[in-house]
């Protein structure tokens, strides 16, 4: 990461460099450190990996400089306030923002690689539908199917990062099959994950392949935006 990040500042001038996934990273120097928390399920079981989902003990959050709180439409409010204090309480100076993700676009992954067809949000309403994802909070990515008024008739929860082969494949039509859906939605992170053969063996089977793509939506923006840009000028 300092050898890209070095190219990044020589070849590309770059005024500012986005780490993803860099708060453990403790060798390297940075400016903000901003951790987001899943509101719908901030602490896990209280683990850490691999026995829960905490990468770090709660206690590691002094060290941030921002916080985040996402899905906070998924949860109660009194729920999201008390979250707030608690993290409050591991660092009494950070700034704690809310954010909630949007349905922002339906994509088909049947059509053209180069130029995926985008498919009105309307469509998804009233349909049966199988949800597929290997990601880190799937109930969240169904919660936001039912937002959009279709049923889940069944779901496929992978493992987080979980990269797709033929068995996997083959196991998402036979569950379709089995459930009468020939919708099936899966994340954007998934979504690159399934190589193109493989998802044209959807289309040979009669089955729509869709993504749907989500966008973070910052309740503070303004602030946020004010807090960053003191901070990197």
């Amino acid at each position: 990461r300092t050898v890209t990040g070095n190219i990044a500042c020589t070849d590309f001038t770059c005024d500012v460099i986005i780490l993803d996934d860099g708060f453990q990273y403790h060798k390297l120097y940075k400016q903000i450190d901003i951790v987001v928390i899943d509101a719908s399920n901030p602490f896990g079981n209280g683990h850490l990996i691999p026995r829960g989902l905490l990468r770090e003990p709660p206690q590691s959050l002094l060290r941030a400089d921002i916080i985040i709180c996402t899905h906070t439409d998924q949860v109660a409010a009194e729920n999201v306030e008390q979250l707030k204090q608690e993290l409050g309480k591991l660092n009494q100076n950070v700034p704690i923002f809310t954010a909630v993700h949007r349905p922002s676009a339906l994509l088909n992954l049947g059509s053209d690689n180069s130029s995926r067809q985008t498919v009105n949000l309307d469509k998804l309403s009233g349909q049966k539908v199988l949800a597929v994802s290997g990601i880190g909070n799937p109930k969240s990515f169904e919660k936001t199917l039912t937002s959009l008024g279709c049923q889940i008739a069944g779901h496929l929860r992978f493992p987080d990062h979980h990269y797709y082969d033929q068995d996997d494949i083959e196991q998402i039509i036979k569950t379709a099959n089995s459930k009468g859906v020939t919708l099936i939605i899966t994340t954007q992170k998934d979504a690159v994950k399934i190589p193109d053969p493989q998802i044209q063996t959807f289309t040979a089977n009669g089955m729509g392949l869709y993504l749907l793509r989500v966008s973070l939506h910052l309740n503070q923006e303004e602030a946020f935006n004010k807090y960053i840009m003191n901070e990197v000028q």
